[in-house]
């Protein structure tokens, strides 16, 4: 399945060029992306985590827009600056989502999890600035890396995060859940609604009475609304004529 942009100019297609004005929505567009996706490790973590478990339907319709947020925010994860602009071919996206997720719960379950990646440049320079001399000597020299694979670029950006904080990365311990989440202090659940069903679960097996009493008064009172909204009023004119 092949996902285009559905709003590109003819003459964009044809020249390449982008306008001053075109190059201002981008950078706006792509600032906004860079605070979606979080200014730490664990917020990216996050997002990628999000990214990665976002139902296949839902994804596929966001990339379907020329104007996706989505698209914007994947081009910033992984330093793809050409990918909201140019002829966006974003299949790759929900396949890289896919193999994302499948290897994430490989990790997960079995310890171990195993990213492909095609041809990758490393480069590493030396640096000639003063803000080395503030970070320490470690910081004289700047890597990066290139690569023409736009999944590539996005993996290594997956793999950087994951071997930082990849530790913090739990299944939800929710019966009948099975997201994924990042852990942050002692959490156990992805969300508070999982939370609080399992809190409910368990008072319930711990306090079967008490459950039961409840959930007739729950009942009572909802069948009392129903007998009054079935009531209705009578009509004090027509008592008169009577």
């Amino acid at each position: 399945m092949k996902i285009t942009s559905t709003r590109e100019s003819r003459g964009a297609r044809r020249s390449g060029r982008r306008s001053d004005a075109d190059r201002l929505l981008f950078a706006e567009r792509t600032h906004r992306a860079y605070e979606r996706v979080g200014k730490t490790w664990i917020e990216e973590l996050q997002w990628l985590v999000d990214f990665a478990q976002r139902p296949r339907e839902r994804l596929t319709h966001e990339l379907c827009d020329a104007e996706s947020t989505l698209v914007y925010e994947v081009a910033w994860f992984g330093r793809e600056m050409g990918i909201g602009y140019e002829k966006s071919y974003r299949s790759w996206i929900v396949k890289v989502a896919e193999s994302l997720e499948r290897e994430l719960r490989s990790l997960l379950e079995h310890g171990h999890a195993v990213f492909q990646a095609a041809e990758v440049t490393f480069v590493l320079n030396r640096r000639t600035d003063e803000g080395w001399k503030r970070s320490g000597r470690a910081n004289r020299l700047e890597a990066f890396h290139r690569a023409k694979d736009p999944i590539t670029r996005f993996i290594l950006g997956a793999y950087r995060i994951l071997e930082i904080e990849g530790v913090r990365l739990r299944e939800c311990a929710a019966p009948g859940c099975r997201r994924i989440f990042v852990r942050q202090k002692r959490g156990i659940f992805c969300s508070k609604k999982c939370s609080q069903r399992e809190q409910i679960r368990r008072y319930r097996e711990r306090h079967p009475e008490h459950a039961k009493i409840r959930q007739r008064q729950y009942y009572e009172r909802k069948s009392t609304r129903k007998r009054a909204a079935v009531i209705v009023p009578q009509n004090p004119r027509r008592n008169e004529s009577k």
